[in-house]
This record gives structure tokens, C-alpha cells and sequence, in this order.
């Protein structure tokens, strides 16, 4: 628990995730809202209300409280990956790989980071940066080689592509 968390804050968050575990992210969100706003105004807070919102898709309420979040918080590494998810989700691919690029190193960093900007190059048309940006993904993170068939938008780039090593 970080100085910043109170117990009220801390049993929220455990209640919210319970929820969360069980698919009720009503629930959750309704344990998160019932802080006063000066807690409900912490970054931890404010993460897992953005992802009680993503996990019901409701990707407009999730994108303004991870927009809010990153610019009271701007070193939170939860917000540039929420709003880049979210963005994805509502079909703006570009403004996605916007947030990823500006995204601190230890986003940046990671496969799954390359793994999604491959996703949004992949549904702008540009296989090239698709297919550099899935071997940085699977060299980062090997495990992501096997989420290519499964994936809408990469499943294809194989048969795009020559396939990969």
C-alpha cells in the first residue's frame, strides 16, 4: 500500500477487483465511486476505474478517465496503455500508435507495446511496419508468437508476409 492509500482506498480496490474477477464491473465501478473524490482522485484509483470501463467496452468513459489520469499523472504508465487500448477499440488506429510512440520507455520497451502498434499498422494497411513491429513483439516476448493466429488483424499478416522465423 503506498503512503498515498488509505485503508478506505485499499479495500475499495480489493472489493473492485473481486468484482472484476467475476465479471461485474458495475460493481466494481460502484465500490470505486462511493471514495470521496480526493481518493477517487489518485492514480490507483483512477486506473482501475478506466479498467472496470474497458473490461464493460465502454471505451469513451474509459479513454476521458485515462486522459484525465495522464495529464494529472503523466509518469502513470497505466494511462498511455489505456487510452492506446481504448483508442484501438474505437477504431482510431493512428491516434493509438500516437499514444504507444509517446509512451514511457518501460511501455515502449515491451512486446506487447509493438505487439499492438502492429495490430493498428496492420488496420492502416501498412504490413511493412506491421510485420517490424510483430518480430520486435516476438523477439521482446516469445510467448506473442502463439496470439498471432488467434488475433483478427494479425492472422492475416503471415499470409501477407513471408512468414516469420
Amino acid at each position: 500500500m503506498s503512503e498515498r492509500m488509505d485503508k478506505r482506498v485499499y479495500r475499495a480496490m480489493q472489493f473492485a477487483l473481486g468484482y472484476m474477477n467475476l465479471d461485474m464491473p458495475e460493481e466494481a465501478e460502484r465500490e470505486l465511486a462511493a471514495l470521496p473524490a480526493e481518493l477517487q482522485a489518485l492514480p490507483e484509483v483512477m486506473s482501475f476505474m478506466a479498467q472496470t470501463f474497458m473490461l464493460r467496452e465502454d471505451w469513451s468513459h474509459a479513454i476521458n478517465i485515462a486522459e484525465t489520469g495522464f495529464r494529472r499523472y503523466p509518469e502513470v504508465a497505466d494511462f498511455y496503455v489505456q487510452r492506446a487500448l481504448a483508442y484501438e477499440q474505437m477504431g482510431e488506429p493512428q491516434r493509438a500508435i500516437d499514444v504507444w510512440e509517446s509512451s514511457p520507455e518501460e511501455v515502449r520497451d515491451g512486446g506487447f507495446c509493438h505487439f499492438n502498434i502492429a495490430r493498428c499498422e496492420m488496420r492502416l494497411g501498412n504490413l511493412a511496419a506491421a510485420r517490424r513491429h510483430v518480430q520486435r513483439a516476438i523477439k521482446l516476448e516469445p510467448s506473442l508468437k502463439a496470439r498471432l493466429k488467434e488475433d483478427p488483424f494479425l492472422s492475416a499478416l503471415p499470409k501477407a508476409m513471408p512468414p516469420l522465423n
